[in-house]
């Protein structure tokens, strides 16, 4: 491996071809651990402290070759790349943000015309399917596509197919990053259940700079609140009385470094409901919700 050569790395271990995706999130350091990490560097080598960028960056860089060889995960230098600010992995863009749609997939879903038989429909829903972690209730909105599918049922278009059709589209266009989790931070559940489905969302409450919310609504408001000479808006519900809501109480000198706290969607989750599950009450398919959703 180049970087690993370059830090003076080698491994005598033969590599294996088997992917190790269970072992990805040991080599992955999510923002919230890094203070936590440099400062054990430190500790182990005595240096001073240096909150620099790239002493952090060059740290993460001989862990990461470290952890390659005792591994070892086989690297190819023209895919490796160190520290970029996002990355396209798998279709998806992977960020210091969270997780996002790539856009160009995304084009390419929404530029899909209604499908006129079964393949055509399979396709699409092959491509929605690969993004199915984005849309909230995603088994509720296909699930009239999916009918179609079903042996023995004859082709037929109907406005509630295109409805669906269109529904994927739009959910896929305006999902949101899903943010990386955050320890020592609690989260929120919301559940939901309707005659033919349950689902759940899983929410944290998360401080992010504004310049990171850069055009949506919310920086709008922010930036009407800024130049007005009013406090930080509080764009945090208090669910439970007992709850310590974080607040932001001033502005930094730059606008857009300031930190405000927000509740971003982590990951959805839905599923139809099974034959015998149907009959359940309103209030036990609530609860069935929930049971469910804490399972998973």
């Amino acid at each position: 491996m180049l970087l690993g050569s370059c830090l003076g790395i080698r491994s005598d271990k033969p590599l294996s071809r088997r992917p190790h995706f269970p072992l990805l999130s040991e080599i992955v350091f999510p923002p919230a651990c890094a203070d936590e990490r440099r400062t054990k560097f430190r500790r182990r080598t005595d240096k001073p402290q240096d909150p620099s960028p790239s002493y952090s960056l060059g740290f993460h860089c001989i862990n990461l070759c470290r952890r390659l060889v005792e591994l070892p995960i086989p690297s190819q230098p023209p895919k490796c790349h160190i520290g970029y600010q996002s990355l396209i992995l798998l279709g998806q863009r992977v960020s210091r943000l969270g997780i996002s749609t790539h856009q160009e997939k995304i084009d390419a879903v929404d530029a899909m015309k209604p499908p006129t038989k079964v393949k055509e429909l399979q396709m699409f829903l092959g491509f929605v399917n690969y993004f199915a972690i984005y849309i909230p209730f995603y088994t509720w909105i296909t699930r009239p596509l999916y009918q179609l599918l079903l042996k023995d049922v004859e082709w037929e278009w109907t406005p509630i197919h295109q409805e669906a059709f269109d529904l994927c589209k739009l959910t896929l266009k305006s999902t949101p990053i899903l943010g990386h989790l955050m320890d020592g931070r609690g989260y929120r559940l919301y559940t939901d259940a309707s005659d033919f489905g349950i689902g759940a969302v899983l929410q944290q409450i998360q401080p992010i700079k504004i310049g990171d919310l850069k055009g949506t609504q919310l920086y709008e408001r922010l930036q009407k609140a800024y130049k007005l000479g009013d406090t930080p808006l509080q764009l945090v519900t208090i669910a439970d009385k007992d709850e310590v809501q974080p607040h932001t109480t001033t502005w930094n000198d730059n606008f857009e470094e300031t930190e405000v706290y927000i509740e971003r969607v982590i990951a959805y989750w839905s599923r139809l409901l099974k034959s015998a599950e149907k009959n359940y009450s309103p209030t036990e398919k609530e609860a069935h919700s929930q049971v469910h959703s804490q399972e998973i």
